[in-house]
């Protein structure tokens, strides 16, 4: 689908016409080739068109649901996304004008809609414009190490239980790169049963298989003694960034240490290649607070997303239902790593009643 120049100011374009690459913001999920794997060939893109040359493109999904509800949302595994830009260099202001009006034909482009979803890259520019645009944003962290960065440096960084995890780990555990899928599979289903797991194994394999016919993902396990695995992750990387993609552990195996090992072997791996090592996120209070016991910069990824009437009522009706406790499993990717001091607060809370009543007892006397 291509937009074509709606005339805002009066102009094609604000600026100079937009010659040469596209911005060097572009990420491996943005890739047309990931885009139809994570898909299987289903992802829609639409264009915007200013005088004859495409400035922008925004990729998505389209859910069709029960009432005639339409979702227009990212493809699986995809962790940002938002739009391709192909804007040629201008001052400031300029750029700022044409984002402006790129997020507005982009929004009079979609096709109708009850909720439409995207999460921005860290560098995205675009969560402003859109906002201005009619979406509403909103934002999640993640953590990133720079290529550049150095490990020595970083460990005095780790917390002192982090740092202990890590060494104990690295005595008994051994790290092995590989490309077996299955291997992969065989410890997903240990961290998560079948009837509780709700991975799309089908659309991994085939971003799995996609990356590595491009050299561009690899499985990092971690093996005990007998040679079990523990712990595995599928990291994936492209446009100078490796992304924390996928990780799991054997429940009864791993231990406290495994996934603190993991993500550290895993950051090591793509400073040795100089590539930024993105976290890719969290789902959870308790992977946050471990999470940060590394001392990983934190980085803001905008969410843009824009509802009508009925999808405003539908996301208010599944909050409620969430907050009774019965939504579905969600594949976090960083699922296996709430352990050791990730459980140090809720021990602490659950202490704090019985502090009280002691409290109440010495008051007493």
């Amino acid at each position: 689908m291509v937009v074509q120049p709606t005339h805002l100011g009066g102009e094609d374009f604000v600026g100079a016409t937009p010659t040469g690459p596209a911005d060097a913001r572009k990420t491996v999920f943005q890739e047309d080739w990931w885009l139809q794997a994570a898909s299987g060939g289903a992802v829609e893109t639409i264009s915007v068109n200013w005088g004859g040359t495409e400035v922008a493109s925004l990729s998505f999904m389209r859910h069709e649901r029960p009432l005639g509800i339409r979702s227009l949302v990212m493809p699986p595994y995809t962790r940002t996304l938002g739009p391709v830009l192909n804007l040629p260099p201008s001052t400031h202001s300029r750029r700022c004008a044409n984002l402006r009006r790129i997020a507005t034909e982009i929004m009079l482009a979609l096709p109708r809609h009850d909720y439409f979803f995207q999460r921005l890259d860290c560098e995205d520019e675009t969560a402003f414009a859109f906002a201005l645009a009619g979406c509403s944003i909103g934002q999640q962290f993640t953590f990133r190490v720079a290529a550049n960065a150095d490990p020595a440096k970083l460990m005095e960084r780790v917390d002192r239980s982090t740092a202990r995890l890590i060494r104990a780990a690295s005595r008994r555990l051994t790290l092995q790169e590989h490309a077996d899928f299955e291997r992969f599979v065989d410890v997903a289903y240990r961290h998560h049963p079948a009837e509780r797991n709700s991975h799309d194994f089908q659309a991994l394999k085939r971003l799995f298989v996609a990356c590595t016919q491009r050299q561009q993902a690899i499985i990092l396990s971690l093996t005990d003694a007998e040679g079990n695995d523990v712990a595995s992750v599928l990291l994936v990387w492209g446009h100078g960034t490796l992304y924390y993609l996928v990780p799991h552990r054997d429940r009864e195996r791993s231990g406290g240490d495994a996934n603190a090992l993991l993500l550290w072997s895993a950051m090591e791996f793509a400073l040795d290649r100089g590539l930024t090592f993105d976290v890719d996120g969290y789902h959870s209070v308790g992977t946050a607070n471990f999470l940060s016991s590394f001392g990983f910069p934190r980085h803001a990824r905008h969410l843009v997303t824009h509802c009508s009437l009925r999808g405003l009522a539908l996301k208010a009706l599944r909050g409620w239902w969430k907050s009774r406790g019965v939504g579905e499993l969600r594949p976090d990717p960083l699922c296996g790593i709430e352990m050791g001091n990730a459980r140090l607060h809720r021990r602490l809370q659950e202490a704090q009643p019985e502090q009280r009543e002691e409290r109440k007892e010495h008051i007493g006397r």
